[in-house]
């Protein structure tokens, strides 16, 4: 019975493997959308990860996965809840059932609409124009209550998408969690507005080379343990990381000659995601066990390099600014310019629109996650809409938005 439970675990695992190799090529080819693919490609690159999405979805939703899960579940019953067998089988379960309930039509029509939005949604951020990208985030809201549907729910559509992502998480529970939040943050806000002016960070916006800066925020995010050798920075338009396995981790940011702050901590919040794939065992690589536990434990790890460091053991890893960034004023090192960096303000970065709401020194980058549904977004202004849109725009595999 052993040896054919280890034949069926295999057999098992060689399906998954294949159906990861199929997703992650589509991911190979949305990270290239998002870097360097020229702006002619959109509608061939729409079906090209049609055609990849449909290939994975039909061949992990197959009745024979279905076999190889219900015999596993049956043969492992007795092994530890916490063993790799055991998972991998009970998570399969998990996202099989799931994706038995979504046809491959729908499938194929969420990676087509995804990928023609994008540049949509690019141009719109840039213009700061809401109405340029409305119909395409109406496709994709449609999109989504189609998967919702499909799913199935008690009470809210919501629930369905977010499940996908965090099992066993509500609406409701959501609302209880930003019930706490606001009691403490809406005064936090308060007391925060009456120190506006405690910490002057003038120093963050005195026209810093790109080129430079990139270059910069790599040798810090090296330093506190991205290994380049499995992984590379890039530029998009939205700063995110997103793993092909173990030996190829990649992130991305955005530069701003004008503000310092928006490359160094893009950089430094996307490798942490990276550092959580790169030290992910490689006995799960191929498998649902490797993306990690959920975006919210991923989202946890990036924002302990992003937020919850402190900034005096930061400091030390600091390369000195005015070395590789000649324009930097003098006599701030690197141990000035954290401080700075960490002020927050109960105010609207210049660039965006909207209601003041508290902000780091940088303009906070939307904390997406990922997965192809997230609901509807609500926009705080024409600018702040487009940004907060992007949460909705399906993605091919678990890429991290910050």
């Amino acid at each position: 019975m052993a040896a054919n439970t280890s034949d069926k675990l295999q057999h098992l695992r060689q399906i998954l493997a294949e159906v990861t190799d199929l997703t992650r090529a589509a991911m190979v080819l949305e990270w290239d959308q998002e870097t360097y693919m020229p702006p002619g490609g959109v509608q061939g690159r729409a079906e090209q990860l049609s055609t990849l999405l449909t290939l994975s979805h039909v061949k992990f939703t197959s009745d024979e996965v279905g076999k190889l899960i219900e015999d596993l579940e049956d043969e492992l019953a007795s092994a530890p809840f916490d063993s790799d067998d055991a998972s991998i089988v009970r998570v399969t379960r998990r996202d099989y059932d799931q994706a038995r309930k979504l046809p491959p039509e729908l499938v194929a029509e969420i990676a087509r609409a995804g990928s023609v939005a994008r540049p949509v949604w690019e141009k719109a951020r840039h213009d700061e124009n809401f109405g340029l990208f409305a119909p395409y985030l109406e496709k994709n809201v449609e999109l989504n209550r189609r998967i919702a549907d499909a799913l199935g729910y008690k009470d809210r559509p919501y629930d369905a998408l977010i499940d996908r992502s965090e099992p066993g998480m509500t609406t409701a529970q959501l609302r209880t969690i930003f019930d706490e939040l606001k009691a403490a943050i809406v005064p936090l806000v308060a007391d925060i507005k009456q120190h506006a002016d405690a910490v002057d960070d003038s120093v963050l916006y005195r026209g810093f080379d790109p080129d430079l800066q990139v270059s910069y925020a790599l040798n810090l995010v090296k330093r506190l343990g991205y290994d380049l050798e499995r992984g590379r920075q890039h530029i998009s338009t939205h700063p995110f990381s997103t793993g092909f396995g173990p030996g190829d981790v990649r992130i991305t940011t955005r530069v701003s000659r004008d503000f310092f702050n928006e490359c160094l901590f893009g950089s430094i919040h996307e490798s942490g995601h990276a550092m959580y794939n790169q030290g992910m065992g490689r006995e799960i690589d191929r498998t649902p066990l490797w993306d990690g536990a959920s975006p919210g434990i991923h989202e946890s790890q990036s924002r302990l390099w992003d937020r919850r460091s402190e900034p005096r053991l930061l400091a030390p890893l600091l390369p000195q600014p005015e070395v590789r960034l000649p324009r930097a004023p003098q006599g701030r090192r690197g141990r000035g310019l954290l401080p700075r960096g960490q002020q927050v303000t109960p105010l609207v970065h210049p660039r965006r629109g909207g209601r003041g709401h508290v902000q780091h020194a940088r303009p906070p980058p939307l904390r997406a996650g990922e997965r192809a549904a997230r609901g509807q977004a609500q926009g705080q202004g024409r600018a702040r809409g487009v940004e907060l849109a992007l949460q909705v725009l399906p993605r091919a595999g678990r890429a991290q938005r910050p």
